[in-house]
């Protein structure tokens, strides 16, 4: 790992894995405006421009030293660098390269500096990244055999290396209802209308290489990262709605023989519509001479379907 070209070794260091949870998890977008009428279900999204939030970025280092005074030069001077104006070029290997800037040291831990003795410290530095710029990859390669629970624009899933962990509550929760109409005294029970639908999907990704897995990595996200409408399908509903992506919740990598990485993304369903809600009312008949309701041969009522 260099900072402005200047390996991190220079200063005793050497990069955490766990760093990678924070540098490869996706941004949040920014709040999409939308329209809510009370008389239609779900929202109207204004999606013709898609834009993120500045990441928050913890960075997790630890310091050799062979005594105090060295682990202090080496740490005053890597503070120095990072702390400088303006924004830092961190070059991560395999093509990651990020431009940020200094926040905060959100923690410092040094439990082995005695005067005179080797030990090691550590260190969690937070970087903000104003811009998320990745690769206009669009392809997926490699994928697993595992496919047909989720796509987006008719990709599945599965073709990024990327499968549901068995959680469906959230896809399967019915929505809330809209407030319902009232004028002070009576309460209109007869218009109902169901709220957007906000859903976190739990999934795990796998690939063979890291290669393979930045490649896809890039790729499902440039797939939700578009503008206007997105067609989703979902396999627990057996439905197609569209959606868009809000955030990604949680991000833990795993780089082993195989690269193993757990993630939450949410999504906004606007309108809800595999619930089988229809305008079909089902009125019961009424003879209005006797003013009873009129039978079938068996006795039973009989109902009218109107569209």
């Amino acid at each position: 790992m260099t900072i402005d070209g200047i390996n991190i070794s220079y200063y005793g260091m050497t990069l955490l894995d766990k760093s990678y949870n924070s540098l490869l998890k996706y941004p949040t977008r920014k709040s999409v405006k939308f329209s809510n009428y009370a008389e239609k279900d779900g929202i109207i999204p204004d999606l013709r421009k898609i834009e993120f939030e500045p990441r928050q970025i913890s960075l997790n280092f630890a310091v050799k030293h062979d005594d105090y005074n060295n682990f202090k030069t080496k740490y005053e001077n890597f503070i120095s660098h990072i702390t400088e104006t303006g924004h830092r070029i961190i070059d991560f290997g395999d093509g990651l390269v990020y431009k940020l800037r200094y926040d905060k040291t959100n923690s410092y831990n040094a439990p082995f500096i005695i005067e005179n003795r080797n030990g090691f410290a550590t260190l969690t530095v937070n970087f903000i990244e104003d811009e998320f710029v990745i690769p206009n990859i669009q392809n997926p390669v490699g994928g697993i055999n595992l496919r047909g629970h989720y796509l987006i624009d008719g990709k599945d899933f599965g073709d990024f290396g990327i499968y549901p962990d068995g959680k469906t509550g959230e896809v399967l929760k019915y929505p809330d209802t809209k407030q319902t109409f009232s004028d002070g005294l009576n309460i209109d029970t007869e218009t109902i209308k169901l709220k957007q639908k906000d859903i976190t999907i739990p999934l795990w990704m796998i690939a063979k290489t890291k290669t393979e897995f930045l490649n896809n990595y890039y790729a499902f996200f440039n797939a939700f990262n578009k503008k206007g409408k997105q067609m989703m399908y979902i396999k627990e509903i057996d439905a197609i709605t569209y959606a868009y992506y809000l955030d990604c919740s949680n991000f833990t990598v795993s780089w082993d023989d195989f690269v193993f990485a757990k993630l939450q993304i949410r999504v906004m369903i606007p309108v809800i519509t595999w619930l089988g809600r229809t305008d079909e009312i089902w009125l019961l008949l009424l003879d209005p001479a006797t003013n009873k309701l009129l039978g079938d041969e068996n006795g039973k009522a009989l109902t009218l379907k109107i569209n």
